[in-house]
Parts: structure tokens; sequence; C-alpha cells
């Protein structure tokens, strides 16, 4: 767990985000995978792809600039 100082979140680097119109915010799998790979090939790293944990809603905007 990331303390809310070290948070991407926090830094405005990251989001999260949900499925609207639907009783399952997070239920649907198909529409976290194609989001992920939009979130992809825009330039963003997105959390269905983390290694350790899959965090399907997350985003981060991950480039050296920012560091």
């Amino acid at each position: 767990m990331t303390s809310l100082e070290n948070s991407k979140h926090t830094k405005r680097r990251a989001f999260d985000i949900c499925e609207d119109n639907t009783d399952e915010p997070y239920g649907d799998l198909e529409f976290f995978r194609k989001c992920a790979e939009i979130g992809k090939e825009v330039g963003l790293t997105p959390g269905y792809y983390f290694k350790n944990y899959q965090d399907m809603p997350h985003y981060e905007l991950n480039r050296w600039w920012l560091q």
C-alpha cells in the first residue's frame, strides 16, 4: 500500500476509471481490458498490466520528465 504523500494520485500522475450506466461499475472485465489497450496506446501505464497485482481501474502517466 502507498502512503498518501507518495501516491501518484495526489501528485496528479494517476487516475482510476469505472464503467458508467451499470449496476456493477467494476464488474465488466472485457471493458477494462479494452480500456487498458487504449490507455497503453496513448502512453499511459494501465494497472491492468501490473505484474504484482492487477489494478484494472488504475492508470498512470509515467514519463521521465515528470519524475
